[in-house]
C-alpha cells in the first residue's frame, strides 16, 4: 500500500479558531491591512506578526481586534476568515509618511505593479512564491511529526509582504533591477536574522527544513534520513533498514497544529 502526503487544505484545529475569531471587519475593508494580511497555510484564516501590526496602525490609524496566538514558539495575530478570493488591496499610499524597512519595501512593490507591463510579472513571482511556502510549510510539519518534533511555526514570519521580496528574488522571470534586489535581500536577511535571534534553530529542526529544501527543490529523487527513505517521485515516505518483504510504508497525515496560548484582544 502506498501512502501519499496529505496535504490537507484545513487543520480541525484551524477551523476550531475560527469560531473565536471576532466579528470585525475593519481589516478586510481597510485596503493596506487587506494587502498585507496573509493567508494562514491554505485556510481561510489571515493574520499578521507583530511587528506588522505595530506597523499598520501607524501606517493606517486603524486597530482591528484580532485573535493573539501561539503557535510554537510564534506569535501571531489572527485577524479574521475569508475567502482568498476576495481579499482585495492597496500595497501603499504615496501620501503615507511612515518609514521602516517593511513601508519602503511594500511602497517599491506598489509603485512598481503600477507599471502595467510590470503587474502581471509581480503577481506571477508572488503567487510562486507562496506555492513554495505553503508546500515547504506542509513538508517541515509532516517530516517534523515523524520525528516527534514540533515544527508548526515554521517560517510564519513570512507573510504577504516577504513573499513579495522572496518572488522577486527567486521567481522572478526577467532581469532584476539591481536596487530593487538589494531591498528585497535586505528584507530578507533583516527578518530571518531577528527571526532566528528570537527563535533560535534546533540542529534536528534545521536538518529537517534542509531535507524538505532538497525534496522540494528535487536535489535528491530519494533521500533516506535515519530509519526514514523518502522519494520524491512518489511523495511517499518508507520506513528504511528493512528487507523488501517487510518494508512497509508510514501512514503520514498532517498533524494538526498546536495553538499553544490563546488570546483574544481587542482595541
Amino acid at each position: 500500500m502506498t501512502t501519499y502526503l496529505d496535504f490537507s487544505q484545513n487543520d480541525t484545529s484551524l477551523t476550531s479558531m475560527i469560531n473565536l475569531l471576532q466579528p470585525d471587519t475593519h481589516w478586510y475593508y481597510n485596503p493596506i491591512w487587506a494587502a498585507w494580511a496573509s493567508q494562514l497555510d491554505d485556510s481561510q484564516i489571515w493574520y499578521v506578526t507583530p511587528k506588522e501590526f505595530d506597523e499598520l496602525e501607524k501606517i493606517t490609524r486603524v486597530s482591528p481586534s484580532y485573535l493573539s496566538v501561539t503557535i510554537g514558539q510564534t506569535e501571531i495575530m489572527l485577524l479574521g476568515v475569508a475567502n482568498p478570493t476576495t481579499v482585495m488591496g492597496q500595497l501603499w499610499n504615496n501620501e503615507f509618511n511612515v518609514d521602516s524597512l517593511f513601508t519602503r519595501w511594500m511602497c517599491v512593490v506598489y509603485n512598481e505593479m503600477k507599471k502595467s507591463d510590470m503587474r502581471q510579472k509581480w503577481e506571477d513571482a508572488l503567487f510562486s512564491a507562496s506555492e513554495y511556502h505553503k508546500k515547504h510549510r506542509q513538508l517541515v510539519r509532516s517530516i517534523a511529526y515523524l520525528k516527534h518534533v514540533n515544527m508548526d511555526d515554521h517560517n510564519l514570519f513570512k507573510t504577504q509582504p516577504v513573499l513579495y521580496a522572496l518572488g522577486y528574488l527567486h521567481h522572478w522571470k526577467s532581469r532584476h533591477n539591481e536596487n530593487i534586489y538589494e531591498l528585497a535581500k535586505q528584507l530578507i536577511e533583516t527578518l530571518t536574522k531577528e527571526y532566528r535571534r528570537e527563535y533560535p534553530e534546533t540542529q534536528t529542526q534545521k536538518q529537517i527544513r534542509n531535507v524538505a529544501t532538497a525534496l522540494l527543490e528535487e536535489k535528491h529523487r530519494i533521500l533516506t534520513w535515519g530509519d526514514l527513505k523518502l522519494n520524491i517521485d512518489t511523495l511517499t515516505f518508507e520506513k528504511g533498514g528493512m528487507s523488501k518483504k517487510e518494508l512497509e510504508n508510514i501512514e503520514l497525515t498532517l498533524p494538526d497544529i498546536d495553538f499553544g496560548t490563546v488570546i483574544i484582544k481587542s482595541k
